[in-house]
């Protein structure tokens, strides 16, 4: 028969992918497929087995005792992380959210939902890795999470690279965890829209040019471009392209103005302009 918030617990286990073990007076007593997959052992296995210490390391087993003697007194809750021991003997590093009760005779029940961390240890890896490439790009690149996100403009800030924060003259601190219309304020909605479509895909698109203010110049025109990414989220990556507009704003000048002068001042200006495309083609070589 389940105990009280039993099978609440283990309904909330198998939705999140979490394992779940319950002992009573240190018998496990039942465990989810995910915990028994973690381990790689039946059920019956576990339940064989003479006690729930065994599974743990020999260094955690002081604390769990601690733990034990406390859910004697009274209901209570602890979040610990431990390393569990696999049928190999192998290691598993998880965090356990255990909820203990009174039993009889001093005993205690105990419900523990466990989260496989080596999951989260290669993320923060792949994480790392990703964040040293990143920062050495010459472009600017923001990456936004939309995991759970109906608003394109509620999109928030998850990464940026050390171009993007020189080029938007902010700190990393300020800007990460900041929602898209917090950042951009003036963002325009179809590009946010698009950002959001494109969160967790495999797609990429092309957004136009953008302008940002800088209060130490003109307006910056940048380049954009995003790009879906795994687990909900979207690279906008972006190139100021404000001196490649700059050099064709004057070679269009130049181009006009030779139109309405003289033959002299006309092969001056179109010596300026010969000049002008050829700095442009070293500058891209």
């Amino acid at each position: 028969m389940s105990r009280p918030g039993e099978e609440q617990l283990a309904a909330l286990a198998d939705q999140l992918g979490l394992g779940l073990l319950v002992t009573s007076a240190g018998q496990i007593v039942n465990a989810n497929r995910q915990f028994c997959d973690l381990l790689r052992h039946s059920i019956d296995e576990l339940m064989a087995m003479p006690s729930a210490i065994t599974l743990f390391s020999p260094e955690d087993r002081s604390l769990l005792a601690e733990l034990y003697s406390q859910g004697v007194n009274g209901p209570t809750t602890a979040q610990h992380e431990h390393s569990l021991i696999d049928r190999d003997g192998g290691a598993v590093p998880v965090s356990i959210a255990f909820s203990l009760s009174p039993g009889p005779d001093d005993s205690v029940n105990a419900i523990a939902l466990i989260r496989d961390l080596r999951v989260d240890r290669a993320r923060a890896a792949e994480r790392g890795r990703f964040s040293d490439l990143v920062d050495r790009l010459p472009v600017g690149v923001l990456v936004w999470d939309g995991s759970g996100v109906n608003d394109p403009v509620d999109l928030r800030l998850d990464f940026a690279n050390e171009a993007a924060l020189a080029a938007l003259d902010r700190k990393r601190g300020v800007l990460i965890g900041g929602t898209l219309s917090q950042v951009f304020p003036a963002a325009d909605p179809g590009d946010a829209a698009r950002l959001l479509a494109l969160c967790g895909t495999e797609r990429m698109e092309h957004l136009g040019e953008v302008s940002y203010p800088d209060e130490r110049a003109h307006p910056t025109l940048y380049r954009w471009q995003a790009v879906g990414l795994p687990g909900g989220m979207v690279a906008a990556v972006f190139e100021d392209i404000s001196t490649e507009r700059a050099g064709e704003a004057r070679r269009r000048d130049l181009l006009h103005r030779l139109l309405d002068t003289s033959d002299a001042e006309r092969r001056r200006l179109a010596m300026d302009l010969h000049d002008d495309a050829v700095g442009g083609v070293r500058s891209l070589v």
